[in-house]
């Protein structure tokens, strides 16, 4: 049984780097949304290792609502979008892409490059933040890691509240170990809930490419 409880953050990072990766090759947004679920599972297992259960299910309920607003939103335009070729979501892409295309080879390349780096990085996060356990210090590194390389990416407006979602994540993990306040918490909450928000209207009006 001990084994288990401790084997948990471990399993916990492997569904962070794991649902984080995903959302950075997935082309389908409801396939998006379900993954993005999942990281905030993970979330919710790092983070509860320095807080209360009680206030981390704060970071999973607002998560899942977030999810649940953007999915709304995307399924009322009744629109089926994909990622094409440019990283953009676009509706009525007719051409069914191999799931080895340019564009999740160049992302997997990418993300790998950018996760040696992570794991060389992570035991040095310790003497910067002694209280941080080192599953969290990896885990908070590959979401703020890939919510970046989102951002750096795409203009699509879909992806980059993702990528904004996915680097709020990875801030929370590690601000968890520094402040524990029940404030904070629900600021955080907002945070989250108020990007999805946003996100959810610009996306129900039509602006899928921020770059358009």
């Amino acid at each position: 049984m001990t084994v288990i409880i401790q084997a948990i953050p471990i399993l916990a990072v492997v569904l962070v780097f794991f649902s984080s990766l995903g959302l950075l090759i997935i082309t389908n947004w409801r396939w998006s949304i379900v993954v993005l679920t999942f990281q905030y599972v993970g979330l919710f297992v790092l983070v509860s290792q320095s807080w209360p259960v009680t206030l981390a299910l704060v970071k999973l309920v607002a998560g899942w609502m977030a999810g649940a607003i953007i999915g709304l939103a995307l399924s009322n335009r009744d629109i089926e979008y994909q990622i094409s070729a440019r990283g953009v979501f676009q509706s009525g892409l007719k051409k069914k892409e191999r799931f080895f295309s340019s564009y999740r080879v160049f992302r997997l390349f990418i993300a790998g490059m950018v996760s040696l780096i992570i794991l060389a990085l992570a035991p040095y996060i310790n003497k910067f933040l002694p209280e941080i356990k080192l599953e969290q210090s990896v885990g908070a590194l590959f979401l703020m890691g890939f919510g970046i390389l989102q951002l750096s990416l795409t203009t699509d407006l879909l992806l980059v509240i993702l990528g904004l979602l996915t680097t709020l994540s990875g801030f929370e993990i590690i601000y968890a170990d520094i402040e524990s306040s029940s404030l904070v918490t629900a600021l955080l909450a907002t945070v989250t809930l108020g990007i999805a928000q946003l996100g959810a209207y610009l996306l129900s009006i039509g602006h899928g490419d921020v770059s358009q």
